[in-house]
């Protein structure tokens, strides 16, 4: 006699397959809707983009027009001198050809100086006067100076500069100079204390140091006008540009 199957039974089966199919509708759709959003996004973020077009070798007038085709401006963000390119013409560009770039936003390119013309002077020797002097007769600027203190004798003023005279290619109209300034002389601080304080000032005036008006306490057991203090104390190195401190018995 064959089995009867309960109703019941049946559905079992079905049901679960009508579930999965629910769930996979489910998971569909969701992929779908995610992958919709994050191509709209994609297309909002680029959308207002544009392609940034070659401007190097053109003037700033011709610049100002070619990118305002594709909404973008110019910014000028130097200059700098090159044999190749004419004057007043962009010798570089930033983004580059071919880059993506917000509409309404700036490139930044580099104008011509042309060639240099004037040879640059030979500043290592001179005083940092001198070389100001000297750079601005020549027809350049003063760039970055660099100040080092060492004991080189006779050689005080500019030590290094850049360009050097022999430079070929010079792409800034700037010289950075390296100037030596003499470094004051050192020496170690004497003991003033017990001594009067006549002989202590004529000390300080003879050897060139700067004593500050001294300053008069009351100290018991000590003769009046000893120096009892001092500042700085003895031992430290001092300059003659370092103030000297005193206190003074009364």
């Amino acid at each position: 006699m064959p089995d009867e199957t309960s109703p019941a039974e049946l559905q079992g089966p079905s049901r679960f397959l009508t579930l999965g199919k629910s769930i996979l509708l489910i998971a569909i759709l969701a992929t779908v809707g995610i992958a919709s959003a994050v191509i709209g996004l994609r297309v909002a973020v680029r959308g207002d983009e544009v392609q940034v077009p070659p401007v190097t070798g053109r003037t700033l007038e011709e610049t100002k027009k070619t990118l305002a085709k594709v909404q973008l401006t110019v910014e000028v963000s130097g200059e700098r001198y090159d044999s190749a390119v004419p004057a007043g013409k962009v010798v570089s560009q930033l983004p580059p050809p071919g880059g993506m770039i917000k509409a309404n936003r700036s490139v930044q390119v580099v104008v011509s100086l042309g060639s240099r013309r004037n040879p640059i002077p030979d500043l290592v020797g001179s005083s940092m006067r001198s070389a100001q002097l000297m750079v601005l007769q020549s027809g350049y600027e003063l760039g970055s100076v660099s100040m080092i203190s060492r004991d080189v004798s006779g050689q005080e003023g500019v030590v290094q500069q850049y360009p050097t005279p022999q430079s070929k290619e010079v792409v800034s109209q700037k010289i950075d100079l390296l100037v030596n300034a003499s470094r004051p002389k050192r020496f170690v601080m004497p003991d003033l204390t017990g001594q009067n304080i006549a002989v202590v000032t004529a000390f300080l005036e003879s050897n060139g140091l700067k004593a500050q008006p001294p300053v008069y306490r009351e100290y018991q057991n000590t003769d009046r006008g000893l120096v009892v203090k001092q500042y700085p104390e003895p031992g430290y190195m001092v300059t003659r540009e370092d103030p000297v401190s005193l206190e003074v018995a009364r």
